[in-house]
């Protein structure tokens, strides 16, 4: 006999959230993994293009995601006045709801999409993807 009521439901479906799916700062880029969504020359550029608003919005998205907070609304894209393609965020927490504004960056928005969709977890801070895209591989938090 199953010694957890729900054993029998995790050898059939898989655990929650298995450790293949835990997405680290490294896994995050196609140069160091094949399955990573973001590729390092890219994404440096990206950031060092973003205004100091959209930089803090993206600072706390990867928070967000980190923290495991859930999604409450759909992804649509919009365009801001500079002509900047983005989508909306907001997450829940138990007391009020947090937004942010994500950049219409496609290996981002396909990490945000795996997230939604329960397929990986997050396991990095903004910071952490900067780190290693530089190449110094070290957390800054």
């Amino acid at each position: 006999m199953l010694e957890n009521k729900r054993e029998g439901y995790s050898l059939l479906h898989g655990a929650e959230k298995s450790p293949e799916n835990v997405m680290d700062a490294v896994k995050a880029f196609k140069d160091n993994h094949t399955s990573g969504p973001l590729v390092k020359a890219e994404f440096l550029e990206f950031i060092k293009k973003l205004r100091t608003d959209d930089y803090d919005h993206l600072d706390n998205l990867f928070k967000w995601l980190k923290e495991g907070l859930r999604m409450t609304n759909s992804l649509k894209l919009r365009k801001d006045r500079g002509g900047t393609f983005y989508y909306w965020g907001k997450f829940a927490r138990q007391n009020s709801d947090e937004e942010a504004k994500i950049i219409a960056h496609p290996g981002i928005v396909e990490l945000v999409k795996a997230y939604r969709e329960g397929t990986v977890k997050i396991d990095f801070y903004l910071d952490d993807l900067i780190s290693e895209a530089l190449g110094t591989g070290t957390s800054l938090d």
